[in-house]
């Protein structure tokens, strides 16, 4: 789906709104039910969520091509056609929204008048099990800029804030998954004027946020990372972050770091004009405990040679090092039945690295190891 401020997509028609096919072209099957002005475009569509049934919720300023007056919040069926069964409350005006598997809607607004973050059902209408969070005091600085929800139903809420729910906690807030605000979490930001446009939760419990703000921790302009209680993860590496505002942010599933927004530079000079990728190695969670693949590594500290033994009953796959700024510094792919194999270190800086085994059956380890 893409969605935002456009006439056409691809040749085709789409008014703010279009589907594309998994070659990326435009599909003629989904028809959005939105006015299309042949000389502009009076729709605009500012949040976007896609639910499990394949209905498609949207947030900004829409008419429908069957006329009437703009509306704030509607429902498209699969095929783009209006769902005439998602009946909102009325005057509830979204701008951040977040589909949830139960099919149930979470909805994030400013009005000031009524909980600021609330949940609605499948059909339109409000969770009555969701008491939702105040926001601050009228005339105080406040918008909620997105939601992103944790495997366990928790939620994070995000935009620019000094606090929700009564909780001081600045710019980011997590809530339970009933709507209360977490007190165990206050967002370690420290800048006088944060404003967060994106968020992604890490496997590890970590939250990396990005969006434009200025004194942050170690000095980052546009990207930062939380750890899971919400302070300040300095293992970020602030001199390498976009030197402006960041729009988007993705984990992919090798733990790399996906960052879109407006910028032309990424740390000292380096050119990436709007999209960068970033090597991390504390996204991934670790396996541990009684059933964590064997994993040896020596000595410890190392000089010159690093000696592992992996457990070859879980199948290793790939042996790779990082250094403190989360950078591949060595690689290698294994067979499955590989159980010893030695790297050579000479060519590294003395200091700290994460070693990160990849198994097939046993999950990730990692290991500290330290060159001297």
């Amino acid at each position: 789906m893409v969605a935002g401020r456009f006439n056409t997509l691809g040749g085709m028609s789409a008014p703010s709104l279009g589907r594309l096919l998994a070659s990326g072209a435009p599909d003629p099957a989904f028809v959005p039910a939105l006015f299309a002005s042949p000389t502009f475009n009076v729709n605009s569509v500012s949040a976007i969520a896609l639910q499990p049934n394949g209905t498609v919720v949207l947030a900004g300023g829409m008419q429908l091509s069957s006329g009437g007056a703009f509306q704030r919040f509607l429902r498209l069926l699969p095929n783009g056609a209006s769902d005439t069964s998602f009946q909102p409350p009325a005057g509830l005006v979204p701008v951040a929204l977040l589909a949830e598997p139960s099919g149930s809607l979470v909805v994030g607004s400013t009005d000031l008048s009524q909980p600021v973050v609330q949940r609605l059902l499948p059909n339109g209408n409000l969770d009555a099990s969701f008491v939702g969070p105040a926001g601050p005091a009228a005339g105080q600085p406040f918008s909620i800029n997105g939601l992103s929800r944790y495997p366990d139903g928790r939620l994070l809420a995000f935009g620019n804030f000094t606090g929700l729910g009564g909780l001081t906690t600045r710019s980011v807030a997590r809530l339970s998954s009933t709507g209360a605000v977490d007190p165990a979490f206050v967002s370690g930001l420290s800048a006088t004027n944060v404003t967060v446009l994106a968020a992604a939760l890490q496997p590890n419990g970590r939250v990396l946020v990005g969006g434009a703000f200025s004194g942050v921790g170690i000095g980052s302009q546009s990207l930062a990372r939380l750890l899971p209680d919400g302070r300040y993860d300095f293992s970020l590496d602030g001199s390498l972050t976009p030197n402006s505002t960041v729009f988007a942010l993705a984990v992919q599933p090798d733990g790399r770091l996906l960052v879109g927004g407006q910028f032309s530079e990424v740390g000292a000079g380096v050119a990436h004009l709007a999209l960068v990728r970033l090597r991390d190695a504390n996204v991934l969670r670790a396996t541990a405990g009684a059933n964590a693949p064997r994993t040896d590594a020596w000595p410890v500290p190392a000089h010159d040679q690093l000696h592992l033994r992996l457990d070859a009953t879980a199948r290793p796959e790939r042996v790779e090092l990082y250094d403190a700024l989360g950078r591949c510094v060595l690689t290698r792919s294994v067979s499955s039945a590989t159980s010893q194999l030695s790297f050579d270190m000479t060519a590294l800086p003395v200091g700290v690295y994460n070693l990160r085994v990849q198994y097939a059956t046993g999950g990730t380890v990692m290991r500290r190891v330290v060159r001297e």
